[in-house]
């Protein structure tokens, strides 16, 4: 079995770490900094496709806001401070033949069956593709299970002064598949707010004729959708900020 991930939380570029120290702008931007993390996390079924392309295009553009608002210092620390990642809603459905913990029954996630017993399943080597094609290189991401990802959401186990409540510790949690509700309630009862996106699984397009093309379409849509959000989310940091600081 492959060993698990040791840390989802991801900032920025997956290959840049950033070193910025900016003297605050304000006395109170201070209590904002050393308090204030904002969560957002991206879901699908098997973690292996659709939300990996959203946790990618969000470090993306975390990456692009932080070179465009460089000097900055206010701005440049509440993207800092912008936590994304990704994660299954069904632990199962990351190993190749394991359902509900029986090995040799078969799994389909994004409609293609996996017989790999205990095996933890890659991103689609098809959506790779599609994200190097518009430069975004997510060949480093692996399918991560609900309880890998909370424990590193917990206010304990944080080094960064990231505070939330314990029993939601996600702000934003974004579904991108068409999923029962007890696949998503999981996952949903620990998210402060929820948004269910209607993005096609490229995996059943590429099949019924739409070919690989459908990845492309699919991580481009993705991409404007995440575009949108985190701008949302950028915007309602800044007047928190201006609140903090009048």
């Amino acid at each position: 079995q492959n060993p698990p991930p040791t840390d989802f939380r991801h900032r920025g570029s997956p290959s840049t770490k950033s070193t910025f120290k900016a003297p605050f702008s304000c006395p109170s931007l201070h209590i904002y900094r050393s308090s204030t993390m904002k969560t957002v996390l991206f879901a699908c079924r098997s973690n292996s496709c659709r939300s990996q392309m959203a946790e990618g295009w969000a470090r993306e553009w975390i990456r692009l806001e932080i070179e465009k608002n460089s000097e900055s210092s206010t701005q440049r620390q509440i993207l800092e401070r912008l936590v994304v990642g990704s994660v299954a809603l069904d632990a199962a459905a990351v190993f190749g033949g394991v359902v509900g913990g029986n090995v040799g029954e078969q799994e389909t996630c994004c409609c293609d069956p996996c017989n790999t017993p205990k095996q933890r399943k890659e991103v689609k080597s098809k959506a790779v593709t599609a994200m190097m094609k518009d430069g975004v290189d997510i060949s480093s991401f692996v399918p991560k299970t609900i309880n890998e990802v909370l424990p590193k959401l917990q206010p304990s186990g944080s080094s960064l002064g990231f505070s939330v409540q314990a029993e939601k510790p996600i702000d934003i949690l974004i579904i991108l598949c068409s999923c029962g509700d007890d696949v998503k309630n999981t996952l949903s009862d620990k998210s402060k707010l929820v948004q269910e996106w209607n993005v096609d699984a490229p995996t059943a397009c590429s099949k019924n004729g739409e070919g690989d093309n459908a990845y492309t379409r699919v991580s481009r849509e993705i991409k404007h959708q995440v575009n949108n959000l985190m701008e949302s989310v950028l915007e309602e940091e800044s007047i928190k900020v201006a609140k903090c600081c009048a």
